[in-house]
């Protein structure tokens, strides 16, 4: 009795500061921004970048703008664009933070109140990394997907995908001129949205997830990969859920009634691994995040070393457990106060970008969240999952239902900006075309070639 009673009391003291995590000091929704792009070489037929070949892009980066280059190397912040939120809430890092060193490059851009101070943000950095790329003879794409060359399939399984990083950026290291081996094989924009607490998080994920298929319908940007049609108009949304370990884990997540509903879901997750610091812990035991809170340790391996070792839990495991390992379409992400939708395929441009960041922002909005929840309500789980594998397969031909689910979500958003959106006005012109960026840039590859395909596809930023 008393042992049950002590299981109840580290669950329940862990689900408390859990849901602190998405209590912010401030209510109106912010919009963070996290962009991968594709790195190809133009002069090897669009093949990924080799490690020498991203250096002098930095390098080249530097001689533009210093204060840039310190920011992205991690050492120094870019400016004070916005007043730190404090507590738990959208800890976002006031900084531009990428991930170089693999087949696309990563920046988190820090939360703005504004569409179009984060369209200033997303186009100053974009300018300067295009122009660096084009000094190498390189081009960084507006695509979804690396689309010449194939990636490391390790990666599909985000089991694997830690460890494969680490052993893959040591022998790139080794020679700077090493061939890159290609380890993310996705590239998307990914927005985050701030939270007022953690049932409004609940609800966001339920929003997001449900209109999953309709993003993808008006974003869908990876048809080839390898060089090759792969028979999807985006398979990135896909390949995570083809792919994971766990299926329940990823995808369209379930529709929680309450922030108690999605814990007791949550706490199942297997736990793969731990962070401390900038070290990785493999665990070498099947255990559940309920029972690592409950026992309070497990047993670990550093990848690469023969020792073991016992983690302690902490509760800031929780958001590394499930910020690392959860594969949803939306999802919360504790560590930041927000909610990350993750389905949309990386775009041609900064205004397709800021277009979809609009939709985003708009349906998130607090006056339309119920409209939203209401035009959700008319459509079943799995008739969402149904509905978003024929949106990647297949675009607006082959999932007519979901053009006027998506004229739904974008009048919806236009009355939050009450009209006042140009970006908007680019997804109704797409949604009127009937035509997602893939089908259009593969419509010039299966012309013109692989020349006309990169050309096409290289991001484009505003002067």
């Amino acid at each position: 009795m008393r042992n049950s009673i002590g299981k109840k009391v580290k669950l329940t003291i862990a689900k408390w500061h859990y849901r602190k995590r998405f209590e912010p000091e401030v209510v109106a929704r912010w919009l963070g921004i996290e962009l991968e792009w594709p790195l190809v070489s133009l002069e090897r037929g669009g093949s990924a970048l080799n490690i020498g070949e991203v250096r002098e892009i930095f390098a080249r980066i530097k001689r533009q703008d210093p204060e840039l280059h310190e920011n992205m190397q991690g050492s120094l912040l870019l400016e004070k664009m916005v007043k730190p939120l404090g507590g738990g809430a959208f800890t976002f890092p006031q900084r531009i933070h990428p991930e170089t060193g693999i087949s696309t490059l990563e920046v988190s851009f820090a939360p703005a109140p504004s569409i179009k101070y984060a369209a200033e943000m997303v186009n100053r950095v974009a300018w300067h990394i295009t122009e660096a790329a084009q000094g190498v003879g390189a081009a960084v794409l507006g695509y979804g997907i690396q689309p010449f060359t194939l990636p490391s399939r390790e990666l599909y399984s985000p089991m694997h995908r830690h460890v494969a990083l680490k052993h893959i950026r040591s022998r790139m290291m080794q020679g700077s001129q090493a061939q890159m081996e290609h380890t993310t094989i996705t590239a998307a924009a990914q927005f985050h949205v701030s939270t007022r607490d953690c049932e409004d998080a609940v609800r966001l994920m339920n929003i997001f997830n449900g209109f999953a298929p309709e993003f993808v319908l008006l974003s869908g940007n990876s048809k080839i990969m390898g060089g090759l049609d792969t028979g999807f108009v985006d398979l990135r949304s896909m390949l995570f859920q083809m792919h994971s370990v766990n299926s329940f884990f990823a995808g369209i997540a379930p529709r929680f009634r309450n922030f108690d509903e999605y814990f007791s879901a949550i706490k199942r997750m297997p736990v793969l691994f731990v962070q401390r610091g900038d070290t990785y812990y493999t665990i070498e035991e099947d255990i559940t995040l309920e029972d690592f809170i409950i026992r309070g340790e497990a047993t670990a391996k550093i990848p690469g070393y023969p020792a073991h070792y016992i983690v302690r839990f902490t509760y800031d495991d929780i958001a590394t457990v499930l910020g690392s390992s959860i594969r949803w379409d939306a999802r919360a992400r504790s560590s930041l106060g927000t909610v990350e939708f993750r389905t949309v395929s990386m775009q041609p441009s900064v205004d397709d970008i800021m277009a979809l960041g609009s939709l985003v922002l708009g349906i998130a909005s607090n006056h339309n969240i119920e409209m939203a929840e209401e035009l959700l309500s008319h459509r079943s789980e799995e008739e969402t999952r149904i509905a978003k594998h024929r949106a990647a397969k297949w675009g607006a031909a082959g999932y007519r239902q979901g053009v006027e689910y998506a004229k739904n979500l974008l009048d919806l958003a236009s009355q939050h900006f009450a009209g006042n959106n140009s970006y908007i006005k680019k997804l109704y012109e797409r949604l009127h075309e009937g035509m997602t960026p893939a089908e259009q840039s593969y419509r010039t590859y299966a012309r013109e070639g692989a020349g006309a395909f990169l050309e096409q596809t290289k991001f484009k930023v505003n002067a």
